[in-house]
């Protein structure tokens, strides 16, 4: 076993979270949240350092990290929409 790494658990009370989920409300019509498991240990120490880490993806989850992994361009413009609106928010609260 090597060492332990440290996992990521997003706050949900946080500025940057309020303004994906609403820019992903927003955008597509409906905002669902969820979590997968997994290890990210440079985004861990983002957190750790105090930075309000969000993570977002914009692909197909039924071919996620799959030999065969695609988007569509439509998935694609409308993160590039999410994300712009997201930074609007953050901008609006800060």
């Amino acid at each position: 076993m090597g060492e332990p790494h440290s996992g990521v658990a997003c706050d949900l009370t946080s500025v940057g979270f309020k303004a994906l989920n609403s820019a992903v409300q927003e955008v597509t019509g409906v905002a669902a949240p969820y979590s997968l498991t997994g290890s990210l240990p440079l985004i861990a120490d983002l957190k750790q350092q105090g930075f309000d880490v969000q993570m977002i993806g914009f692909g197909k989850m039924c071919v996620y990290h799959g030999h065969d992994e695609y988007t569509n361009l439509s998935d694609m413009a409308n993160g590039t929409m999410i994300l712009s609106r997201m930074i609007e928010l953050v901008d609006a609260a800060c």
